[in-house]
């Protein structure tokens, strides 16, 4: 929401800003869709997080993420989906993962410097994305949560019916001079044999 402040500035560099914020909100938006959408509420896209996996992989309530656990899940992946990625938060893989070593005192995960100098994360060889749309691993989970999966995001189609369309009203409350950005979109997974869960139980 902007006010009416917006009608008085002209600044290259503040329409600009403008112009990124929305579309910083919208990537937002559509990425926690793509990952947790209902697929009814409020006309959201299906989400991944939300189908029926082909693997899952569950860690018992009073258990923990093992590197057996790990292997379980790649083991469930589908040889055709080996270019399939891990997704998960900072948090499960820093906290619980990076550090984490086999049987013979071998990092199963590794954290390499990219071509751009920004850090590459993987298990077990296949590359991990940091996200905020996966919930955090937790010891103790009030209901089944799923924190961590792997999957090949080009078998997720999202199609958009409209361009973003910005608009301007009035709020007569406040009499704030209102813009908001509108963009349809719709998707699903057409194809979940690359999608493997792990899940954290909440009862034995």
């Amino acid at each position: 929401d902007l006010s009416m402040t917006v009608d008085m500035v002209s600044l290259d560099v503040f329409e600009r800003t403008i112009t990124q914020n929305i579309a910083d909100a919208m990537v937002k938006a559509i990425e926690g869709a793509i990952f947790n959408g209902t697929g009814a509420a409020n006309n959201q896209p299906k989400g991944v997080l939300t189908e029926t996996a082909t693997g899952n992989v569950d860690i018992a309530k009073t258990g923990s993420i093992t590197f057996k656990d790990l292997a379980a899940a790649e083991a469930a992946l589908d040889a055709d989906y080996d270019d399939a990625e891990w997704y998960m938060s900072k948090k499960t893989y820093v906290g619980e993962i990076a550090s984490m070593v086999d049987s013979q005192g071998q990092p199963v995960a590794r954290v390499n410097m990219g071509i751009g100098g920004k850090p590459e994360y993987n298990i077990l060889g296949r590359k991990v994305n940091l996200t905020s749309h996966v919930a955090d691993y937790a010891s103790t989970v009030a209901a089944d949560t799923i924190f961590a999966c792997i999957f090949r995001m080009e078998d997720y189609l999202l199609n958009t019916n409209m361009d973003i369309t910005v608009t301007k009203y009035e709020d007569h409350d406040t009499d704030d001079q209102m813009t908001k950005a509108v963009m349809l979109v719709d998707g699903k997974a057409v194809d979940l044999t690359s999608l493997v869960t792990m899940t954290k139980k909440a009862a034995v």
